[in-house]
């Protein structure tokens, strides 16, 4: 990738400058501060360009290990937008009847304000769902970017290709999560037959031969 190349290089200049102000005849500790700080930059920004492909890897295998599943959240996504937008059908024909009747001030009084906080609601899931589109699209450009702007000399831009890297990585691996983690914060955790992300939630319960329940028990599970 253009971009990758692009970030060696400048890793390679980076150490280099790091040298060069090494090498400089001047007693200058403000200017010469620089030299060791560059080249240990060099260094981590090369590390890193030969990294890219671990760093895809690593988030690959996260994924996987937390049971990432993309059409499953795409499947509640979808599920949640028609759900609002259905709430939102349904709370306006309500307030036009009740406006219809002369009940004007009910209307603007408890059905606007439910209109108006799932509007934003729903504009929040689109744009959510737009920009997560947008970056899993974009995922391995906007990788080898964050390599490029960390590589780029006297970290003018650091920040920004660690933030652009942690960025395509949370995303990547978290998006995903977010139905388990929306359904795990409002469901009861009693609850069973629920299956997703790998894993059915299930209540065990033990019984002698007198069909009676046992308190406390010991059970091993094989797969």
């Amino acid at each position: 990738m253009v971009l990758l190349v692009l970030a060696f290089y400048l890793s390679v200049l980076t150490y280099y400058l790091g040298v060069l102000l090494y090498m400089l005849p001047i007693p200058l500790y403000s200017v010469k501060k620089w030299a060791p700080q560059l080249m240990v930059d060099g260094v981590l920004s090369a590390i890193l360009v030969f990294s890219y492909s671990i760093i895809k890897w690593i988030i690959d295998y996260m994924g996987r290990l937390l049971g990432v599943d993309w059409s499953l959240y795409y499947a509640w996504l979808t599920s949640e937008i028609g759900l609002v937008t259905s709430f939102i059908i349904a709370l306006k024909m309500i307030g036009t009847a009740l406006s219809s009747v002369g009940l004007n001030f009910l209307a603007n009084s408890l059905i606007s304000p439910l209109v108006n906080t799932l509007t934003y609601l729903l504009i929040f899931l689109i744009s959510t769902s737009i920009m997560v589109s947008v970056i899993v699209t974009l995922s391995d450009t906007l990788l080898a970017s964050g390599v490029l702007l960390h590589s780029i000399p006297f970290r003018l831009t650091r920040a920004s290709g660690s933030t652009l890297i942690a960025l395509v990585i949370v995303f990547s691996i978290g998006t995903p999560l977010m139905p388990l983690f929306i359904y795990m914060l409002s469901s009861n955790p009693g609850i069973i037959g629920y299956t997703g992300y790998g894993f059915a939630l299930a209540n065990i319960y033990v019984y002698d031969t007198c069909i009676i329940t046992i308190p406390l028990y010991l059970y091993e599970i094989y797969d």
